[in-house]
């Protein structure tokens, strides 16, 4: 399984920071620790491979660690360490993607907002957004967004709601009215006591909701999965008969290390993200892979309401 990448780490630095690390360490340390910190760089590997085996399955992880485990009967370390070393770097760069993939996805449906304004004792005061408690009391004026879940309890106004509700035109908000976060006051003033603030609003539940549904992984998902196990034998198959063929062990090896499997499973989990995300771009929320794929099967859409398929707002021409 791909490993969990830290915050803040970058595709771009671990291809630049690895190579080094490797360049250091063959100059500079001694061969057994070189030898200690490779066999716990491909633990993980190992544990997966017998644990496959011991199930009886010839998997993906199955053959990465024989071809590393045929390179070191050859004694080439070299080629077992770049083997390591590129299979954690495919799953750096499908953990990469996933997250950077999701990051865009959720950051076009997140409200940015660093500060907002309050009413205190008459006063009026801009303050983090960060500070802001239930306590407080949110002005926001015309052409403004709203940062906060809220009721109304000053001040009205016409309120675009599209973002969270769908309704086409601007509703009417007053004293005892609730209002969301992401949404826009169009026209007038409104002073606001927050219900929800931050992870708490209903958007940002949207957005965990958006984070979390790659669990709803569509059926062709694990289709790849399973098809990309199922090569695996053919591989073992042909490095058998290179091997009865050739008698060399190196090119048996070559055999091995060429998996066609990965692009498999990394090819389609990234393909519905990037629909979703491209989906959201337009508006567009899709819960996850499989209701995605249940839309190929769809022959007829009900829409429920004007302002769905038409846009409601005039522009000067």
């Amino acid at each position: 399984m791909p490993k969990t990448i830290p915050k803040g780490s970058s595709l771009v630095s671990d291809v630049a920071f690895w190579p080094a690390v490797r360049l250091v360490a063959r100059n500079l340390i001694p061969f057994p620790l070189r030898l200690g910190l490779f066999i716990n760089s491909v633990k993980d590997i190992f544990y997966d491979g017998f644990g496959g085996l011991f199930k009886g399955k010839l998997s993906v992880e199955v053959l990465d660690m024989s071809s590393i485990l045929l390179a070191l009967i050859m004694r080439d370390f070299k080629t077992a360490s770049t083997t390591a070393l590129l299979l954690g770097l495919g799953e750096r760069l499908e953990e990469w993607t996933r997250r950077k993939t999701m990051a865009n996805l959720t950051e076009s449906l997140a409200v940015n907002v660093d500060t907002v304004w309050i009413e205190k004792d008459g006063i009026e005061l801009e303050v983090p957004f960060g500070s802001l408690t239930e306590k407080d009391t949110v002005i926001v004026r015309a052409g403004s967004a709203i940062p906060v879940d809220g009721e109304v309890i000053g001040g009205e106004g016409m309120v675009n709601q599209v973002s969270m509700t769908g309704e086409p035109l601007p509703v009417h908000r007053y004293c005892a009215s609730t209002v969301f976060a992401g949404t826009t006051l169009e026209e007038g003033k409104l002073l606001i006591r927050p219900t929800g603030i931050g992870s708490e609003t209903r958007l940002n539940k949207i957005v965990s909701f958006i984070e979390s549904s790659e669990k709803a992984k569509a059926s062709i998902e694990g289709q790849a999965v399973r098809l990309a196990d199922r090569i695996v034998p053919y591989s073992f198959l042909l490095a058998g008969v290179v091997g009865l063929a050739t008698r060399n062990l190196a090119k048996v090896a070559a055999v091995l290390m060429v998996d066609y499997s990965c692009a498999l499973k990394l090819a389609t989990p990234i393909a519905f993200l990037s629909a979703m995300k491209e989906a959201a771009n337009h508006k567009i929320l899709i819960k996850g892979g499989k209701y995605l794929e249940a839309l190929a099967k769809v022959d007829t859409v009900v829409f429920d309401k004007t302002g769905t398929l038409t846009v409601s707002s005039p522009k000067v021409a």
